[in-house]
């Protein structure tokens, strides 16, 4: 159910592809830690929350435990990791969890993700820094 859920390859267990996910993350926290070695927002703060629950828990259920909120900080470094940036994160997989957690709009051209959605949640976590 997860793979069809968040169209993970076929190709890839669900244990591997989580392997992927926490490799890809824990990539982008030590970028924001090379970028600022006293890092501790908010967006630093839940990644690194994340990646301990990751530890024992599959990234489906870590992941549907987490605020809104905290859900847009994980999208967006997984978006740093996209195939499509150079990274291992298939773009699908982080447009299905866009889908879930933004919501889409439609218009004259078809749906896309809501953008206002999004940047509401942003402004929340800038709003616990």
């Amino acid at each position: 159910m997860l793979k069809e859920q968040l169209k993970i390859s076929t190709k890839e267990s669900e244990k591997d592809f989580d392997k992927k996910i926490k490799e890809a993350l824990e990539l982008e926290l030590q970028k924001m830690q090379e970028r600022n070695p006293e890092r501790n927002d908010a967006k630093f703060t839940i990644l690194k929350q994340f990646l301990c629950d990751l530890e024992n828990q599959s990234f489906k259920d870590a992941f549907g435990q987490l605020r809104k909120q905290e859900k847009h900080t994980i999208i967006t470094r997984l978006e740093n990791q996209a195939e499509h940036m150079g990274g291992e994160i298939p773009y699908d997989f982080i447009y299905n969890l866009e889908r879930k957690v933004y919501g889409v709009v439609r218009d004259q051209e078809g749906e896309m993700i809501n953008l206002e959605k999004k940047a509401q949640l942003e402004k929340l976590l800038q709003g616990e820094n």
